[in-house]
């Protein structure tokens, strides 16, 4: 529940926060997979959560 809680303080808009979630959670399979190949970008995930994040906040 707390990763809905802050979801929810990033924004009201059930869009957004579902573009969030789907995002984090593909994320997560992605990395569960073993797919964080570097080459494709993939291999600081913290990274690209903060660059989703901020582009979501442009």
């Amino acid at each position: 529940m707390r990763t809905f809680e802050m979801l929810h303080q990033f924004s009201s808009d059930g869009i957004n926060q579902a573009m969030v979630f789907a995002f984090i959670h593909g994320l997560i399979q992605l990395t569960n997979a073993g797919h964080t190949e570097v080459e494709k970008g993939l291999s600081d995930p913290q990274n690209l959560i903060t660059n989703f994040v901020k582009k979501m906040a442009e």
